[in-house]
Order: structure tokens, then sequence, then C-alpha cells
């Protein structure tokens, strides 16, 4: 809050500026900056593009506006305003190559980006982020001690670099199988969903030769950020498999039809955070980076998870015409993603995921009640257990621990 209350400041000095030179480049500029520094990313453009107008010859701003480009993603602008700048003194020379290093790692291109990185170290041998990206692809092909002689020598040179902190996590992360680390990276991504080299650095070391695992990823962080489209498209599915309620309610039972309606309203509109598990640990599971996706404890309940919506499909499959059987077998789907969403919702301390389990209790009630045959309440019992056991389990070896 100070910060940005001196970023005010600023501004206001750099309104007073203009208003008497209203086309000295320099003051948009520093304006483009301190409204960056407040996540004003379109004003910041418009102004550093002010500041182009003024003084196109002026490779700083372009440098400058090639930056926002590259933080946020719109990678081709980048690539086109680099290909423009023609650096004239070595300070320009170094901003171009570190952005064109970058960028390159933005795109996969590891071999362009490390060569960009030792032109920049060639001209300033005190360059933490070229160290950093040296380190991180050296990382990329398996180089382990190389990167870390690189990445700590950036922290040697700036301590407060992210870049280089973040790919010097992600090194222990890789080789060492250890559940701290795994627990890390899903504070890090809590606490800060928005960091730019955590999400694209994170995506391109771990997705880099999978483009499913990549797709993957950013379903996870969807899932993090409670993406609200999401949430609009499992509202509409919810509405519209209500009128099968209706509809059996109309044939004369309205508890069975509701309750089917909403187990299969809810299996649908969430099936795709099922099915994410699963996939996932079929291709990654021999995989070299398997351990900064998925621990030992996410392998398992994926095992569980897949018998359970085998045997709800089953189900469903071999008793099309018996509506109760329907019931079970949607329940079973449903149930089979509980406990990733339970483990997630632990990792990453959501809450208001708890609430979802009151739904689950209640479908496995109704459930039981349309089939009424005992053996099948065990996989349930085993759920529940499961749901009591867990985070009783994860205190006590908290406590243990300490």
């Amino acid at each position: 809050m100070i910060e940005l209350k001196k970023f005010d400041k600023a501004l206001v000095s750099i309104k007073m500026a203009l208003s008497e030179n209203p086309e000295e480049s320099v003051y948009y500029y520093f304006a483009s900056i301190c409204h960056l520094e407040k996540d004003n990313i379109t004003l910041a453009k418009e102004l550093i593009a002010e500041a182009i107008f003024y003084d196109p010859d002026e490779n700083i701003y372009k440098l400058h506006l090639a930056s926002i480009y590259l933080q946020h993603d719109e990678l081709k602008e980048c690539t086109s305003l680099l290909n423009e700048i023609l650096p004239i003194n070595e300070d320009e020379i170094e901003q171009k190559l570190e952005l064109d290093a970058f960028l390159a790692l933005r795109q996969e291109d590891f071999k362009y980006s490390e060569k960009q990185a030792k032109k920049i170290i060639e001209i300033n041998p005190q360059n933490s982020n070229a160290y950093g990206i040296l380190g991180f692809t050296q990382l990329i092909v398996g180089s382990r001690i190389k990167a870390m002689e690189h990445i700590r020598f950036a922290l040697e040179i700036a301590p407060e670099n992210d870049f280089a902190r973040y790919v010097f996590l992600l090194n222990q992360i890789i080789h060492n199988n250890i559940e701290s680390s795994h627990k890390q990276v899903f504070n890090f991504l809590a606490e800060e969903p928005n960091n730019q080299f955590y999400l694209e650095g994170l995506k391109l070391v771990v997705l880099s030769k999978k483009q499913l695992s990549r797709i993957i990823l950013k379903f996870r962080i969807l899932v993090a950020r409670h993406s609200k489209l999401i949430q609009r498209v499992y509202g509409v599915v919810f509405r519209i498999l209500l009128i099968v309620a209706y509809f059996f309610y109309l044939n004369g039972n309205f508890l069975f039809g509701f309750s089917t309606a909403l187990l299969f309203a809810h299996s649908i509109g969430t099936f795709p955070f099922k099915t994410v598990p699963f996939v996932q640990n079929l291709f990654l599971i021999n995989s070299k980076f398997q351990r900064l996706i998925i621990s030992k404890t996410e392998i398992i309940l994926s095992f569980f998870s897949l018998v359970m919506a085998i045997v709800g499909i089953y189900t469903i499959w071999s008793n099309f015409g018996e509506f109760r059987w329907i019931s079970f077998g949607l329940t079973a789907i449903y149930i089979s993603g509980m406990p990733f969403d339970y483990y997630y919702a632990i990792q990453l301390k959501y809450k208001t995921q708890f609430m979802g389990f009151a739904f689950v209790a209640i479908s496995i009630f109704v459930s039981l009640l349309l089939v009424n045959d005992a053996w099948l309440a065990l996989p349930y019992i085993l759920i529940i257990v499961l749901l009591i056991c867990y985070p009783l389990w994860k205190r006590g070896a908290s406590i243990k621990a300490t």
C-alpha cells in the first residue's frame, strides 16, 4: 500500500509536468512505469505508445513496451517490436538480448535462449537474469550440476532475483522426491497465482515435450482460481438437467427424478475435473518430471478413482433401463473424483470446497435408499473413512514433525 502511494504521488508530479510540456516523451515513459507497477496494464501501454509517438527513435521506450508484451503473453507483438529495434549502445543491446532470451523460453526455443544468454554475459558478466536463463536451459536438458552452478551464481549476484529463485526451487523438486517440495509448489501457486515466472516457467519445464500435460497444468491452475467460466458452464448444465427431474415428477416419482437429475448434472458438470488426474497419471507415470506433477498419494488415489469410475460406468451400461441403477452408477462416477477434491482442498486450503462433501453424503444416502443392497455400501463406507481419517492423519503427521 505504501509503495502504491509513492507511485500515486509520482503520477501527480508527472501530470503537472505534462500540463506544462505535453510533448515531452520521457514523462509518458515514467507515467507508464508507474501504472505498470499499479497493474494498470492497458494505461501503461497507451502511455508508452504516446512516448514512442513523440520520440520514435528512442529505443528504451520500445524495449519497455516489448517487456510489457512479454509479461502479458502478447508474444507476436513482442517479437514484431523487437525486430524493429536497432540498439545503438551496450545497454540497449543487453536489454534486447535479455528480452530475446526470455521470449525464446516462452516459445520453447531453449538453444536460442541459451545462445542469447551467453551473449549477454559477454557484455555484462554480472547480469543475474542471464545466469538464471542458463540454469533453466541446463535444467531442461538434465544437466543438474551445471544448472546449479549457474543458479547459485545468479543468486550471488542478485539474491532477490525471482526468476533465479524459482528455477532453484524447480531444480530441488525435480531431483528430490520430497513431499515438502511438492507442497511448496501448491503453496506457491495458491499465494501467487499470477506470478509470471512461476506459471510460464513451470509450464515450460514440465510440459515442454507433452502437449497434453500442458493442458493439464492449465486445468489445474484454472481449478485453483475457481474459474467463473467453469462455474457458468456447470450452472447451465445443472439447470438444463433439472428438467429431467420435472419429467419424472410428471410421472409420479419426484424424489427419484430429482436425485437422479442432481447426480447427473453434478457428474457431467464436474466430469473434466475427474478425468484430468486419470489422463495425467497415465501419460506421466514414467516421466522424469513425474515427481514435479504427482505425489505417491495422488497415484494411489488415481487407481482408486479409476476403479470407482469403471464401476459406475459398467453399472449404467449393464442396467440402462433401470433408473435406480443409473442413479447408483452416477453416484459412483461422482464419488470417484472426491478423493482428489478432498486432497486438493487440503493442499490449497480451500475451505469452501468442503461444502461439497455435504452434497456427497446426501447423494450416497439417496443412492443407497434407491438401490437397497447392503453390499453396495462398502465402497462408500471406504470413502467416508478416507474423508474422516485423512485430515486426522495429516494433523498427527504435522504434530509429529514439529
